[in-house]
């Protein structure tokens, strides 16, 4: 951080962590009783600086957050990497990284182990590419951080006002990706990126291809040394709560998927598929050159494209800069899901692409079908691969239906990595609206997009329905399927987190959320396995009414004070036959869906015994504003477990320097 930046203010504003220090017990001893309302704290992760690594390497990681201190164990989600506690207090840990030489590149998430539990889950990076971290001062045009391509560079605004500038090269004619990743990194600005000469004129600049993180794509006409600038463009919704903002910068080449059409196929299909990409040379990689589209020949793409179990892909004809026409064909025996589609990317930080395999007759739409005049006629059960081509464009279909028939017309599309926002219309001939839907509800995304209808019909006939975008855009990207079937009753589990704590002699919950489909009225016992010895839940049944529960576990006096990998499911009978659903468990909390954006659902979900606290604080102000050379006072109030009576001494981590 430049000092100079420091001087300008004439208040220093200080989000600090009280530290606390007591002489005759120590905070969560297992003396006195086993019972407390103090509340416990899970340690809580904010940020990572550096955020990647390259196979084989180590790095020394610095994790800010709160209630770190006596931080344990470092639980990667994957065995090709894994991480040793240098230090930790109650806001920082340090931790080494080591990468397994044979690590594929790729989004890594790890969580952080003490006492008090298992803390959330925060996003690392394996690269191939050369990871290097921003040197201080570099915002100054004559003091950037020199870098070489391609790179992907871990970097953080510090102060709110800091601008970090990255020095690179580029030949003539040459075209690089700037890729900036701050919000699908975890942190939470608004970052801008500006391409500059070495004397601060523009070139271009971006403040949110991907909502927050920007993203160019730059050509150069002329050899030379050129600047990359970051910039905080404004504070996130409700402030910026803490000192730093952390993002990544990737320079380079590196395959960017927008989208694959169709998204899907049946299996023991083939099917001819388009992805649109950038940076992607088939040809070259592949082997091909001149004539090689007279040849004739076809081409497998396992150099280029990561193996798919049950999957194999074909190259046809290559085609223009930013398509790949390749063929996929499905074994009849593939158990029907979503796969994910990606190239073989050196960066890491390519987001596949999702490619559904189904088990219905699948068609393509065909043009024009965009009124009701023009409708494609469809037989059910079917699943339609369509494409809201341009803007304003509709595509309409028609079917047939016996009387008091019921039909589920369900989109998939935006869950499944499409940038369409669909609205779903059921009509009658007449041109009546039976029904419509614009964000269906579907467990584990709050911000669900696809659309869904379940409908009765009253009368014997042909009816129509219509796919359209909300806001009437389109593009080659605004791929979707619609099935339409008959419903088929079945049920959805979600919890509300991946990480509990129950403290010793006393009483936890676990939310759950139940999601019934297809007319399912059955109850759904709620079991869970997975705990330690001295450990029990309370036996849970959502009735016919029933959403929304609450599983509440019990550890008795002598439970471990341990942490378990636990899991939830439902049981349930659904056409008299009992069936069992794992809970899913919530994705991280990005705010964003669609190509760029990745959002997995956690592995493992855990549960932690924790010994009851002595005492606990709470600060009567959340921000202290101190002139300078002057004095500022807070109230803290101390609450103490009935038994404890210690002296408590408090302290202050991350005072501002001076």
């Amino acid at each position: 951080m430049r000092q100079r930046a420091a001087v300008h203010l004439p208040i220093i504003v200080a989000t600090v962590s009280l530290l606390c220090m007591f002489s005759s017990t120590k905070l969560g001893s297992e003396e006195g009783p086993e019972t407390s309302e103090i509340p416990s704290h899970q340690p809580k992760l904010y940020s990572v600086f550096p955020l990647a690594c390259q196979p084989g390497g180590r790095v020394l990681l610095e994790v800010r957050g709160e209630f770190l201190d006596g931080v344990s164990k470092v639980l990667f989600e994957t065995q090709d990497i894994s991480g040793n506690i240098h230090s930790s207090s109650f806001t920082t840990a340090r931790i080494e990284v080591s990468v397994s030489p044979i690590a594929d590149p790729g989004l890594r998430r790890f969580r952080l182990v003490s006492r008090r539990g298992a803390s959330n889950l925060v996003l690392f990076w394996v690269s191939r590419w050369p990871t290097v971290s921003e040197v201080e001062p570099n915002d100054e045009l004559d003091s950037p951080t020199i870098v070489g391509t391609p790179v992907l560079i871990s970097g953080r605004l510090l102060p709110m006002d800091d601008v970090d500038l990255y020095r690179f090269h580029a030949s003539r004619g040459m075209r690089l990706q700037f890729n900036v990743l701050g919000m699908r990194s975890g942190a939470h600005a608004d970052v801008s990126l500006a391409i500059l000469h070495l004397d601060g004129r523009e070139i271009s600049h971006d403040e949110g291809r991907f909502i927050w993180d920007p993203y160019l794509e730059q050509s150069f006409d002329k050899e030379g040394d050129y600047l990359a600038a970051i910039t905080l463009t404004r504070m996130p919704a409700g402030g910026q709560t803490r000192t730093d903002v952390n993002y990544q910068l990737a320079i380079g080449q590196s395959p960017m998927l927008w989208s694959l059409f169709p998204m899907g196929a049946a299996r023991g299909s083939s099917t001819e598929l388009l992805l649109r990409a950038d940076f992607i040379q088939p040809l070259t990689l592949l082997g091909g050159g001149k004539g090689y589209e007279k040849s004739g020949r076809t081409d497998s793409l396992d150099p280029y494209v990561e193996k798919i179990q049950d999957v194999s892909f074909t190259l046809r004809d290559p085609s223009s800069e930013g398509f790949l026409k390749f063929v996929a064909t499905i074994l009849a025996e593939a158990i029907p899901g979503v796969r994910n589609f990606k190239t073989k990317d050196d960066s890491g930080i390519e987001v596949p692409l999702q490619f559904v395999i189904g088990n219905l007759p699948e068609i393509s739409e065909l043009e024009p079908n965009d009124g009701p005049s023009k409708a494609a006629s469809i037989s059910l059960p079917v699943t339609i691969n369509g494409r809201i081509e341009r803007d304003g464009d509709e595509d309409w279909y028609r079917f047939s239906v016996e009387n008091r028939q019921s039909l589920t017309f369900m989109i998939d599309a935006e869950k499944y990595g499409s940038v369409f926002d669909s609205y779903l219309t059921l009509l009658d001939m007449r041109g009546k609206i039976l029904a419509s839907s614009d964000d269906a509800k579907w467990l584990g995304r709050p911000l669900n997009r696809d659309s869904e209808i379940e409908y009765t019909f009253e009368e014997t006939g042909d009816y129509l329905i219509k796919v359209g975008n909300l806001y009437r855009r389109g593009g080659p990207d605004h791929i979707y399927r619609l099935t339409v079937r008959r419903p088929e009753p079945d049920f959805r589990l979600s919890l509300n987190n991946d990480h509990w704590t129950v403290m010793r002699g006393g009483k936890g919950k676990i939310g759950v959320g139940l999601q019934r489909q297809g007319g399912f009225a059955g109850d759904v016992s709620i079991q869970i396995s997975g705990l330690d010895q001295g450990m029990k839940a309370k036996r849970l049944v959502f009735s016919a009414d029933q959403e929304t529960g609450e599983l509440e576990l019990e550890a008795n006096s002598e439970a471990s004070l341990t942490l378990s990998e636990i899991e939830v499911f439902g049981v349930g009978k659904v056409d008299g036959k009992e069936v069992r659903r794992r809970a899913i468990l919530l994705s991280g909390k990005e705010q964003g869906s669609g190509p760029g954006f990745s959002d997995p659902e956690p592995i493992h979900a855990f549960l932690a015994v924790v010994a009851p606290p002595l005492f606990a604080l709470e600060s009567a102000a959340s921000t202290v504003y101190l002139v300078r050379g002057g004095v500022a006072e807070f109230g803290v109030k101390v609450t103490r477990r009935q038994d404890f009576s210690a002296p408590i001494s408090l302290t202050l981590e991350n005072l501002p320097e001076g």
